[in-house]
């Protein structure tokens, strides 16, 4: 499970092929009839197992259609073939079975009871995130004067005034032998005043594990304040992070099978981990964090619910040993997306589950706007930080990821993608549609979307979308291949072939749909970050190495300057992996991890050894320089402590080189090694070098 759904974001970026599902499941009319436009909650057990037993019976139908023949005409009559006996319909809760009717509640208040949240950013903030005052976990942040590292499934504290490791600890739990035990992977950090919170996830435990840990500022000595596992089947994501923080609160969300929560004991619990402690004494003595009030009914019909949960955990106890969070739970498909505002939370979910994209019957349609009818419907559900209410708001398509969603100035507004009009042909775009609605336009109720909320915007080159909101401007173009590996690493191509690749970028102005520009990069699009309000692109012309575009988008939008990084290629796919800063006059400085062309230089987007980072300057009018590359050996090349050894988490998913800047220094974290540099003649060269591994002072 939790590894489809790290690939989850490639299959529906690239659109698999058709298979042979014929009619989506949300088209089903038992199935529509099971949903709720006015939002409600379920009034308590009884009714929440009720509607999954109807799930469960509708399921169960179209399994025994499956496996019998069609209907035989003999003599002009319809004569069925006789099968094999179907066992009867599961009843989820025999004592349930039958029930009396129990009626519904109108939402008119969440028992998500949030702290407001501060729209001030952090001044120690190092991560490049989505919205400044919103934190996104990372490999690495910043405490007063210490930087925490987060690798190998340890923390690392440098403080960087002295450039001397103070402490390391190892995150992941261990048994009374000492083995490491629990979480596989760990890939989110974030800090909150003294605290560090990393987030996991553990196929043993089936939960998303939450380890705290509190920084002496003065000692650089970082003390464990306590582990805690709330249930979960998933969280992982090729690009999104399963938390943030928003004010004082840590907000995190968790996925479940809607027909695994029939049961009281398999709800969702929050526990913290007693060493020794086993399994059922841990599960007794945890606290629920959803319970069936809790569940917002399905909005449309769903085949295969899901119940999508975010969970609010003020951080004013957590130090004290105590995590308590309010839950609201929504239901939708298995598809999600969430993205977090200043303001509110964002989920959105679909009605239609993957396979429903690449149906038969849906390709040979041949889908288009004027049948929107045909694109699958979705919701947008929004919990603000400074109320109880969730609302709603309905939209069709999909987003491409979480920066397919923005909430500025009191406007929400959404990039989808509609239909392909050829499932079959690679090469023809996806239709994609803007929406720019007020806030206000949330409601408690959803209502079927009409196509004029919807504005045509230009198509992009193939289906892996890259696309930031930024200012006034949406800004997107067809990704070239998942991660930016370079051209010459598609299969079967002649690398002393000379192949010329490039790509358009469509500007659009967010309150001006029809005002958009298609500008010829160059090149193809490997990647798309906010500068300031203006842009950077990269991709690849050829493989001679990588190109960095400056996009300027003070007035009409236009590339302001072109760099060519030779026999340079990017390592890391993840937006955490940029980074930049910028004086008020727009000029300032860029980092992004590198590598040199050696064969495959043993890259992958998430499974790499240790690179390079490339620097390079902006001018104020856009122009770019290079300043060179902060070295990192081959992995095998650099000496580590004798005494060092990875035991978990040992495969970077979520990338392991990131470049910052802080108080005016420039810094590269690159695998285990943290290295200050600095700008000689105008070139980047190391200052001072700390390796993790080594013993700390």
């Amino acid at each position: 499970m939790a590894t489809f759904s790290k690939l989850a974001g490639i299959a529906l970026a690239l659109f698999m092929a058709p298979s042979a599902h014929a009619e989506p499941g949300y088209e089903d009319r038992e199935v529509r009839r099971l949903s709720w436009p006015e939002l409600q909650r379920f009034e308590n057990d009884r009714e929440f197992r009720r509607y999954l037993r109807d799930v469960r019976s509708i399921q169960n139908r179209k399994r025994r259609a499956e496996i019998s023949p069609p209907p035989t005409l003999v003599n002009s009559e319809i004569v069925v073939a006789m099968t094999q006996d179907v066992p009867p319909e599961e009843c989820i809760d025999p004592d349930l079975c039958p029930e009396e009717e129990a009626g519904s509640v109108v939402v008119t208040g969440s028992r998500m009871q949030s702290q407001p949240a501060t729209t001030a950013v952090s001044a120690e903030s190092i991560t490049n995130t989505q919205k400044v005052g919103v934190d996104e976990g990372d490999i690495v942040k910043r405490i007063g004067d210490y930087f925490l590292v987060l690798q190998d499934g340890r923390l690392f504290a440098v403080n960087f005034r002295t450039m001397t490791l103070t402490d390391r600890i190892d995150v992941y739990r261990k048994d009374e032998d000492g083995d490491p035990i629990g979480a596989d992977w760990y890939d989110e950090m974030l800090v909150h005043n003294d605290q560090i919170i990393v987030t996991a996830y553990s196929y043993e435990d089936d939960a998303s594990e939450l380890s705290v840990f509190r920084l002496d500022q003065a000692s650089g000595q970082m003390e464990p304040r306590g582990v805690f596992l709330i249930s979960s089947d998933d969280y992982y994501d090729i690009d999104n992070y399963a938390t943030r923080i928003a004010g004082d609160n840590l907000i995190i969300h968790t996925p479940y099978q809607a027909t695994d929560l029939a049961s009281r004991e398999n709800r969702p619990h929050i526990r913290r981990w007693i060493p020794g402690e086993d399994f059922d004494e841990a599960v007794s003595r945890g606290k629920r964090v959803l319970d069936a009030e809790d569940i917002v009914k399905p909005v449309f019909g769903v085949a295969a619910p899901y119940v999508h949960t975010i969970s609010v955990c003020p951080l004013g106890d957590v130090g004290a040993g105590k995590l308590d969070c309010d839950s609201t739970a929504f239901v939708g498909s298995e598809l999600a997306e969430m993205f977090v505002s200043t303001n509110a939370v964002y989920l959105w979910t679909s009605a239609a589950e993957y396979e429903d994209f690449y149906s038969n019957d849906y390709c040979k349609t041949g889908v288009a706007r004027a049948e929107s009818k045909l694109v699958p419907p979705g919701a947008v559900y929004r919990l603000a930080h400074r109320s109880q209410d969730p609302e709603v708001l309905s939209v069709r398509g999909v987003p491409h990821d979480q920066f397919s969603m923005d909430e500025t100035d009191g406007r929400f507004r959404m990039l989808l993608a509609w239909a392909r009009t050829d499932c079959d042909d690679d090469e023809i775009p996806t239709e994609l549609a803007l929406l720019e609605e007020g806030t206000r336009a949330f409601g408690a109720k959803w209502f079927a979307p009409q196509d004029s909320r919807f504005e045509p915007i230009p198509t992009a080159e193939g289906h892996s979308i890259q696309n930031r909101f930024v200012g006034p401007w949406l800004v997107y173009g067809g990704r070239a291949n998942w991660g930016g590996r370079p051209p010459y690493y598609r299969r079967g191509e002649d690398e002393t072939e000379a192949v010329l690749l490039k790509s358009d970028l469509i500007v659009v102005n967010v309150s001006e749909p029809s005002k958009n520009f298609s500008l010829d990069m160059g090149h193809q699009l490997t990647r798309l970050e906010a500068l300031g309000l203006n842009a950077i692109a990269t991709g690849y012309r050829d493989n001679s190495g990588l190109i960095v575009s400056h996009l300027d988008l003070s007035g009409v939008p236009q590339f302001s300057d072109h760099l060519a990084l030779p026999d340079r290629f990017e390592s890391e796919s993840r937006s955490h992996a940029f980074n930049a800063t910028l004086s008020t006059d727009g000029s300032g400085m860029l980092g992004l991890p590198t590598v040199l062309r050696r064969d495959r230089a043993n890259r992958f987007p998430w499974y790499s050894d240790q690179s390079d980072i490339s620097f390079m300057s902006v001018a104020p009018d856009g122009a770019l320089g290079s300043l060179g590359a902060l070295g990192g050996e081959p992995a095998d090349n650099i000496e580590t402590a004798d005494d060092y050894a990875c035991e978990v988490s040992c495969i970077d998913w979520y990338g392991n080189a990131r470049p910052f800047f802080v108080e005016g220094r420039i810094f590269g974290l690159m695998g285990t090694d943290l290295v200050e540099a600095q700008l000689q003649e105008g070139a980047i060269v190391e200052k001072t070098r700390v390796d993790l591994t080594a013993s700390p002072r």
